[in-house]
């Protein structure tokens, strides 16, 4: 069942293992640049200037490769109200806000864009590639892609 759930998400973490790609965590009042060595249920071991540090997903709102967040950056705006609210993950999952999956899934059908409000304020929109419980792979006008962790939404909506 948790396989099932991870989905995607899984395989993608998988995936950048076995590349080696290097990444950026975008994390609440912190970015990360380092490399995926090891994916636990809770936590990614990323290798960051030849350390391995243990970054806990509750804490990560999104991520991309290395290569691409110059332009991802670029394509994502800022809400600077809810910016200044500084905002911290919320561990309970039943307070978090909620996302339907049939929405998302009539919006990945549909190639509907959507646009993820995040709780610290930023605001990616484009078309989703995948989601999983855990994740919702957007894929930006650009062709760039970046993988927001649903636990960092604030809001979802249909743009």
């Amino acid at each position: 069942a948790q396989i099932r759930a991870e989905g995607y998400g899984r395989s993608y973490v998988q995936k950048q293992i076995r590349k080696k790609t290097p990444m950026v965590f975008e994390l609440y009042g912190e970015k990360v640049e380092g490399v995926i060595v090891r994916r636990l249920t809770y936590a990614l071991d990323v290798l960051v200037k030849g350390r391995v540090r243990r970054i806990e997903k509750i804490n990560i709102k999104y991520m991309c490769k290395r290569e691409h967040e110059p332009r991802i950056a670029s394509r994502i705006q800022i809400d600077p109200e809810l910016k200044r609210q500084n905002l911290v993950s919320i561990v309970r999952s039943s307070e978090r806000y909620q996302t339907e999956d049939s929405v998302l899934a009539r919006c990945y059908k549909g190639k509907i864009p959507v646009t993820l409000t995040l709780r610290g304020g930023e605001l990616i929109t484009g078309i989703i590639d995948w989601f999983s419980q855990y994740e919702i792979k957007i894929d930006l006008v650009h062709g760039k892609s970046v993988v927001v962790f649903r636990h960092s939404l604030y809001r979802f909506s249909v743009a």
